[in-house]
């Protein structure tokens, strides 16, 4: 048994056992995604002890020699302590997809970062000009929803930073982030009541947990207050009343300044806020005086949540994480196309490639040959990678960083009758929409070049880091209704808990997992 330091505390790792599994048995909440050694997201590194050179694959030599390695592929041989990554050390670069004001004085940001990022909504990123100035973003989007980081900016002035975004930042500019941090974000049970109380851009994060509170299932009443100047400045007003009318239980409540305080608002609608979660954002004197009236009115001091804003040192020497849209490329894979303007000038510059794609992917995910493949994804979410794909292939600019075709469907089964299909789908609302002839082959042509890369007959590893990791990971939940084991075929009664493949979905009852036999080849 070895023993392991973290966060202050000194936890155990039995013989054999993987480090994530032990500190998840002891309590501990670690981020992880894959299981694999595919995402990172549960990345860690060392302080003192060595961790097993299979726990070090995919990851950089630069951060390797900083001691960072992968819990989920990690057992122990030595006591260890380790400690979360250094922001420092894992700042990244993105490209501006889209900016649009949503107020006189707020601008929205879309970006796409260089590699992928874990977060939880309502955190917030660190944003670095080019004279190396940092300044503190919080995030409205949501993961597994949103394929974009969306930031809200209020442009001040005086403001450094904001003056430069947006003034100066265009779409298809380059910016260097800090990866998400802060401990604002949805963690209430999903019957506890919340309230989201924000002035100004405040807004932003509190849109995200909402966001992902709601369609997490949460059926706790949820309340948002958002204080503001005057009607102008309730930027997102539309948004907030639609959410409103799709949930019942969601309360959206604008506090003009005229009408008094949010803590106004927040006492004529509550004389007992006991059970609530409470998140704040925005002005800080806002903050804290709202903090002090929720306690008198009964919320634990735990149960109030809200992110400080300040500015991060970093050492000037210290090196970044540059990942170009080149890494994690198989040898084998079809490199991009030249350019290709004529299709997306017939395109209308993206506004005809937009209505193909929400037509195309309202088909898609009613299909029932294509739709398994996407029961992980929402619509929005392939919709704006796809765009973004699709707007480098043809135009020719830097804006997709995510993985090619090669490394997005490593897991997916497809066959050549499965891609035609998929293709003869997409060319139907080339069609309706009456792209020229022309023009479609062209594009059809492209389609082709991607064949090689998605079409097998079984799944592959992840391109990680020039490395093929393994094909995916399991994960249990308890089944909710009746089903057959993908191995065995005996049935698993409601109530069970069974592991099942990460990728595929492909279910194993408790007698069946840990045979290898039976486990998906790459596991």
């Amino acid at each position: 048994m070895k023993k392991i330091t973290f966060d202050k505390s000194i936890y155990t790792c039995l013989p054999d056992e993987l480090l994530l599994d032990a500190l998840i048995r002891q309590g501990k909440e670690i981020p992880f995604s894959c299981r694999s050694g595919s995402c990172r997201v549960c990345m860690m590194r060392t302080t003192e002890g060595e961790v097993p050179e299979s726990s070090k694959v995919g990851i950089s030599a630069h951060l390797q020699r900083k001691g960072y390695f992968l819990p989920c592929q990690c057992r122990p041989e030595n006591d260890l302590s380790i400690a979360v990554p250094r922001n420092a050390d894992l700042a990244c670069y993105a490209v501006v997809h889209e900016k649009k004001m949503l107020a006189q004085d707020v601008c929205s940001f879309l970006i796409e970062p260089s590699v992928s990022l874990y977060y939880h909504a309502g955190q917030f990123i660190n944003i670095k000009n080019e004279k190396g100035d940092l300044r503190s973003y919080s995030l409205a989007s949501v993961p597994h929803q949103d394929y974009y980081l969306e930031l809200h900016v209020r442009r001040h002035p005086q403001g450094l930073m904001s003056r430069w975004l947006v003034d100066d930042v265009q779409p298809g500019d380059e910016i260097e982030l800090i990866r998400p941090a802060g401990e604002s974000y949805y963690r209430a049970e999903k019957h506890e009541p919340i309230m989201l109380v924000a002035t100004g851009t405040g807004l932003a994060p509190l849109i995200g947990i909402a966001r992902d509170a709601l369609h997490s299932g949460h059926s706790g009443d949820i309340y948002l207050y958002h204080g503001a100047r005057d009607q102008a400045d309730l930027y997102a007003d539309k948004v907030l009343c639609r959410l409103a009318d799709e949930f019942s239980h969601f309360y959206y409540k604008p506090c003009l300044q005229d009408n008094g305080t949010v803590q106004n608002a927040i006492r004529l609608d509550h004389d007992d806020l006991h059970n609530f979660w409470v998140h704040l954002a925005g002005n800080p004197e806002m903050v804290s005086n709202t903090a002090n009236m929720v306690q008198e009115l009964g919320v634990k001091e735990e149960h109030i949540l809200s992110d400080p804003f300040s500015v991060l040192e970093i050492d000037s020497t210290e090196n970044v994480i540059d990942d170009t849209d080149q890494h994690n490329i198989h040898q084998d894979e079809a490199p991009y196309p030249p350019p290709a303007p004529d299709i997306w000038s017939a395109l209308e510059d993206g506004v005809k490639l937009t209505r193909i794609l929400d037509d195309f992917y309202d088909a898609v995910y009613e299909d029932a040959i294509l739709s398994p493949y996407f029961h992980n994804s929402t619509k929005q979410r392939s919709k704006e990678k796809v765009y973004s794909f699709y707007k480098r292939l043809f135009s020719g600019e830097k804006v997709f960083f995510g993985d090619r075709p090669r490394n997005a469907h490593h897991w997916m089964v497809i066959s050549n009758e499965i891609f035609i299909h998929r293709e003869a789908l997409l060319k139907s609302f080339m069609l309706k929409h009456k792209l020229p002839g022309d023009i479609i082959d062209k594009w059809m042509r492209i389609e082709s070049r991607y064949r090689p890369d998605i079409v097998k007959d079984r799944a592959r590893g992840r391109m990680i880091g020039g490395e093929e990791a393994p094909a995916g990971g399991y994960g249990t939940i308890e089944l909710s209704v009746d089903s057959l084991c993908d191995a065995c075929s005996s049935e698993i009664v409601t109530g069970t808990e069974v592991h099942y493949h990460l990728r595929t979905g492909e279910t194993f009852c408790p007698d069946c997992f840990g045979n290898s036999n039976n486990m998906v080849q790459g596991e």
